[in-house]
């Protein structure tokens, strides 16, 4: 708990919670992901996943449901995307730098011999 003089404020219940939940979960694609369903007509994003719009008013415009389906897939998709080139140039960044960095360290070190 906080004390009287602290600078920070006490937690609040959302935080409780946070804290008290179980971390040793991992995403597994081929439990978590129900592939045998993907070719089921319907929703395939819920309101909770698409900002609190109603899913059901989607029903009073002709093709609306299926629009929205197919521009949230590729919207997803392309986040996907952008993700996977960050992560990968992160990744060529660092193979590029290790290299010369140690070969910096070992012709300083020939060097200094």
């Amino acid at each position: 708990m906080a004390s009287s003089n602290s600078i920070y404020l006490p937690p609040s219940e959302k935080f409780r919670k946070l804290e008290a939940r179980n971390t040793k979960y991992r995403f597994d694609p081929e439990r978590d992901i129900r592939w045998d369903d993907m070719d089921l007509p319907g929703m395939y994003f819920t309101g909770e996943t698409i900002g609190g719009i109603d899913p059901s008013l989607f029903d009073s415009i002709s093709g609306l449901s299926e629009t929205f389906n197919w521009a949230m897939g590729i919207s997803t998709s392309e986040y996907f995307i952008a993700l996977e080139k960050h992560t990968l140039l992160i990744s060529i960044f660092r193979f590029f730098i290790q290299p010369m960095s140690s070969k910096l360290f070992v012709s300083k070190e020939r060097n200094s011999r």
